[in-house]
């Protein structure tokens, strides 16, 4: 049921201290004031918030992610692991069969307090459908966001946008515009948008640049269907929808 699956979400969120990033506060004058000056609201995202004694820690960001890896100070992480199957027992799960790619070996995990897949959407489905946990939901519906990224080069950006700004979403009051949200890309995939004719003066002007990220709904709905070894997904999307991306931009 909807509220189960919220309360296990609120128990999570407390637990990893998962909140709307606060932390940076929104004065940056000049992105302040065009977003006001358009009628138009911003949020932040959701964040991992790190205890005191993290920060003392290598590992940096806040990241969902990099937090678990905090709070259990990398105790039994496996790497190169695959999980096969979630086992259940009179409907409670007692484990998970995974297999080494490294050893070559398979290997079962008990399991004690609690499971929390974080395979993404379709990962988590598929994995489900694996394990034969069955209900009507699981992978069925998809709804696909088809996305794009805008990088912007700005120089002497000091007093225009902060580039260590992420994921502050702007909600506008334009039919077809709606909202789109700031992101602090990785170096890697940030150099793998651009053109590659000034890849090297890019590269020295990281700090420079700005991105951003918009989601455009599809009519379209998704499901799993099973092939040989596992689950496909399949979507049916429009050209009109593809059209909508180039618009966006």
């Amino acid at each position: 049921q909807y509220e189960n699956l919220l309360k296990y979400q609120n128990e999570i969120k407390n637990e990893l201290k998962i909140f709307p990033d606060i932390k940076k506060n929104f004065n940056y004058s000049s992105l302040q004031k065009f977003v006001k000056d358009y009628g138009w609201h911003y949020n932040t995202q959701n964040r991992a918030q790190p205890d005191k004694e993290d920060n003392k820690k290598i590992l940096s960001g806040n990241s969902i992610e990099t937090h678990v890896l905090r709070k259990f100070n990398k105790h039994n992480i496996f790497s190169n692991i695959e999980v096969k199957k979630i086992i259940l027992k009179k409907d409670k799960i007692i484990g998970i069969n995974c297999y080494d790619r490294i050893k070559k070996k398979k290997l079962f995990i008990e399991i004690k307090k609690k499971l929390i897949l974080s395979c993404g959407v379709i990962g988590t489905a598929n994995l489900l459908k694996n394990s034969n946990i069955n209900n009507e939901n699981i992978g069925k519906k998809f709804s696909c966001h088809l996305s794009g990224a805008i990088d912007a080069y700005i120089p002497n950006n000091d007093n225009l946008i902060d580039n260590t700004l992420e994921a502050l979403e702007i909600n506008t009051n334009h039919d077809f515009l709606k909202n789109f949200a700031s992101q602090n890309v990785p170096e890697e995939i940030l150099l793998a948008r651009l053109p590659d004719d000034k890849l090297e003066f890019y590269y020295k002007n990281l700090d420079k640049f700005s991105s951003w990220v918009f989601n455009i709904s599809t009519s379209s709905s998704g499901s799993l269907k099973k092939k040989f070894g596992g689950y496909n997904l399949y979507y049916d999307i429009s050209k009109k929808e593809l059209k909508n991306v180039k618009k966006f931009i």
